[in-house]
């Protein structure tokens, strides 16, 4: 092999790994998919601050609550950056948020929220007999220092979670204490169920960001 042919062979392989580095934001599935690739391919630190960015970007331009849009929802506007790499993500959120979300060590979820749920305690007159929750459908509403998003969530018989956007969620639950990790566990909510109406407890993701949650049961989306 020529040293030309081989040059030429290096420059493509390069090129598809660049290309294959960059997010893919035409539709939730893509962006999930090509996102999981990136991370896998950033080195701890980067990919660290690659969730920060992407936490913190559906809040650009906001400065208080008070911004925080009229039906409630803050969402990652994908098409914002459809193509772009990772460094041009966390550039993009230096440049556009000026919110700070806290953060802890990263990366990885806070121990309390790794550990699968343990079975059911003995009931007790405490901890009243709380039905399961399979099929059942939530409107959950997290509170992320102070600004609100909304989300419709469906419970599935056999552990999948169904929100209409994340892939590789499921749920599981012990007594009356619920515990809902999205996007492989990317993100992951701890709960406790009142009556089987209402839910409320805390979230973190793979960042070290934690929150707050409730929600309640609904019958449809």
């Amino acid at each position: 092999m020529t040293r030309l042919t081989f040059l030429l062979l290096a420059t493509l392989v390069c090129g598809e790994a660049l290309a294959e580095a960059h997010i893919d934001g035409s539709n939730q599935e893509s962006f999930n998919r090509t996102l999981a690739q990136m991370m896998r391919e950033l080195p701890p630190r980067k990919a660290a601050e690659l969730n920060t960015a992407i936490a913190s970007l559906p809040l650009a331009g906001m400065t208080s609550v008070k911004d925080t849009p009229a039906d409630g929802v803050v969402k990652l506007d994908l098409k914002k950056i459809n193509g772009m790499t990772a460094d041009q993500i966390i550039d993009l959120a230096h440049k556009t948020v000026t919110v700070k979300i806290s953060s802890g060590p990263p990366p990885g979820l806070p121990q309390r929220f790794k550990a699968p749920l343990r079975a059911a305690p003995a009931r007790t007159e405490a901890v009243k007999d709380v039905a399961s929750l399979a099929g059942t459908q939530w409107d959950v509403t997290d509170d992320i220092n102070g600004f609100i998003s909304r989300k419709h969530v469906t419970l599935q018989a056999g552990g999948n979670v169904d929100d209409g956007e994340s892939g590789h969620s499921h749920w599981e639950q012990a007594g009356n204490t619920v515990r809902i990790g999205f996007n492989d566990s990317y993100a992951v909510y701890l709960g406790t169920v009142d009556e089987s109406k209402s839910m409320q407890g805390a979230a973190a993701n793979i960042n070290g960001s934690e929150w707050t949650w409730v929600a309640r049961r609904s019958e449809s989306k």
